[in-house]
C-alpha cells in the first residue's frame, strides 16, 4: 500500500475511535522493516512478549515515527 493511502487509512481509524498503534521507521519500507538493524525488531519482540505476559494493549490512537 502506498504510504499516503496508509496514512489516510490510519487517520480514518483514529478519528472513528479505533485503537491503533501505528509506527513508521525512517528509511524503512514494508520489506526492509525486518532487515538486520531495523528498530522495528526490538519493538515487535517487546510488544509480543507483553501480549504473552498478559499485559493489556494500550487503548487509543498512537502514531509515531521512529
Amino acid at each position: 500500500m502506498l504510504p499516503s493511502l496508509q496514512r489516510s487509512y490510519i487517520n480514518r481509524l483514529c478519528h472513528s475511535g479505533q485503537g491503533v498503534d501505528y509506527r513508521t521507521y525512517r528509511r524503512r519500507d514494508h520489506n526492509s522493516l525486518i532487515w538486520p538493524g531495523s528498530r522495528l525488531v526490538p519493538n515487535l519482540l517487546a510488544w509480543t512478549e507483553a501480549r504473552f505476559a498478559g499485559r493489556p494493549v494500550r487503548t487509543g490512537c498512537s502514531v509515531a515515527q521512529r
